[in-house]
């Protein structure tokens, strides 16, 4: 639905595909994608439909890039992963 109400507020979106075979989080492509006028990032942690999570020093490489932009982690479904990014253990 992220993407429906961007697009509804007129937003340009740039969706980073996972690479095949292994489909883990594309971080340098993400990375690459921020720009000065990048305004929001948002992350599925776990993705669906790989079930990959995001590593914690992804979100803080992502955070550090993205200086200007809100950067949301949802994790909706971070039960079926057991991980999440508000514990720190």
């Amino acid at each position: 639905m992220y993407r429906f109400y961007a697009e509804v507020a007129g937003a340009a979106i740039t969706e980073i595909a996972y690479q095949p075979p292994d489909m883990e989080f594309p971080l340098q492509h993400v990375l690459d994608a921020i720009t000065p006028q990048t305004r929001a990032v948002i992350l599925a942690n776990p993705n669906n439909p790989t079930g990959t999570g995001v590593s914690l020093l992804a979100i803080e490489r992502i955070l550090h890039r993205a200086r200007k932009a809100v950067v949301m982690v949802d994790e909706a479904y971070y039960e079926f992963s057991g991980v999440t990014r508000d514990r720190r253990d």
